[in-house]
């Protein structure tokens, strides 16, 4: 008996480690992988076949998903050395203070809603006040890249030159991405250019960062222009902006997600796992994965009813009964053994209550784990 338990603790330990580490089903895992990162040709002729599979599952996706993304917002890294205007990322004191009557100030801000996104531009000095819609997909940095863009198209249009230009947004993201010395989005570098070209008539720009709703006039009524601009309908083919990759990747592991449940759903077998996991649980997983390997075979085995009750150790040999050990009156099975054996009721109440179902026992795995260390019956 005690080689026999012994053989069937590898066993055990094997399907818990393959259970646990692979929560997501290798098809779908793999076609997952393969669309989080485009194909690249590579030298080596031995990767020819593997590479082909990858662009199928691609170009596959591409169709599938909202893939209108894929290259929209990227571009080629853009060395900046010098720019023209300056960047401040912090409130600063003295000359930059948005009270200073010598500057023109421009206020910009992005608003994401329920019913779209949007960006608002306001100046009381040059008397700006856009309201612009951006669709349903756009992002909230995206919509704060095109508020900027907005503020020079307006101090170009008004043929503003020679003079000190503040323009105060409250997106720190966009300030640091501009201030950084490599671009690689389309939009961050046309946010540059805007700026550059504001610059070359002769004026002062300064990027400041101000905190959202702090109480700025300024901000505030930049703030309900970009909120009137997320609740009108945009005009044109979605998207207006076109979407950063980073939207992309989200909506395929979506894709994939709900992949996964239907796979699970679908799946005419786990009977037992599935009166746990009606779908698959994220939380759960990162929970067994870091839980030491004894106690994960115990879990994983009363999961799967794949472990040392009577029930499946009879199914595959090892036993002559399958009958309780403790009250001789039912199969010894996982929910034998959590639910109803009464003659482990009073350790089952100290430590599980008194659950109706399996998934309410697996809500807290820390006393069932006490529970079943208690009896010693999975050792």
């Amino acid at each position: 008996m005690c080689s026999n338990n012994g053989m069937y603790e590898n066993y055990s330990d094997r399907s818990a480690r393959n259970n646990a580490r692979t929560p997501t089903p290798t098809h779908i895992y793999t076609k997952g992988s393969c669309s989080h990162s485009p194909p690249t040709e590579r030298p080596n002729p031995m990767d020819k076949t593997q590479l082909n599979a990858q662009k199928n599952i691609w170009r596959h996706d591409l169709k599938t998903a909202d893939a209108r993304s894929a290259s929209g917002q990227t571009t080629q890294n853009h060395d900046l050395l010098q720019k023209l205007y300056n960047i401040a990322n912090r409130r600063s004191k003295g000359r930059t203070t948005p009270n200073k009557p010598k500057n023109f100030h421009i206020f910009t801000d992005g608003s994401k809603t329920k019913e779209g996104t949007g960006c608002g531009v306001f100046s009381e000095d040059l008397n700006i006040h856009i309201s612009k819609p951006l669709g349903e997909h756009s992002t909230v940095f995206q919509a704060e890249c095109v508020g900027i863009i907005e503020a020079c198209n307006a101090i170009k249009r008004r043929q503003v030159k020679h003079e000190n230009i503040l323009i105060l947004s409250d997106s720190k993201s966009v300030l640091q991405a501009l201030d950084s010395p490599k671009l690689t989005s389309k939009l961050i570098l046309e946010c540059h250019q805007r700026l550059t070209e504001v610059c070359e008539e002769d004026n002062k720009v300064t990027i400041q960062w101000i905190k959202g709703h702090s109480g700025s006039r300024g901000n505030d009524a930049a703030d309900e222009l970009a909120r009137e601009g997320s609740a009108t309908p945009a005009y044109g083919p979605e998207p207006i902006i076109p979407l950063p990759v980073s939207y992309r990747k989200n909506q395929l592991s979506q894709n994939y997600k709900q992949l996964h449940n239907k796979y699970w759903v679908e799946l005419d077998t786990c009977r037992q796992t599935k009166e746990i996991l009606a779908e698959p649980n994220t939380k759960l997983t990162k929970i067994l994965l870091r839980t030491p390997r004894k106690q994960l075979r115990k879990l994983v085995g009363l999961m799967t009813g794949h472990n040392t009750l009577n029930k499946h150790l009879n199914n595959i040999g090892i036993t002559d009964s399958p009958m309780c050990r403790a009250c001789m009156e039912a199969e010894e099975t996982t929910k034998h053994f959590l639910l109803e054996c009464k003659q482990v009721e009073v350790y089952r109440n100290k430590y599980l209550g008194t659950p109706n179902t399996l998934k309410e026992v697996f809500s807290n795995l820390k006393t069932l784990l006490g529970f079943v260390e208690e009896l010693g019956w999975l050792e």
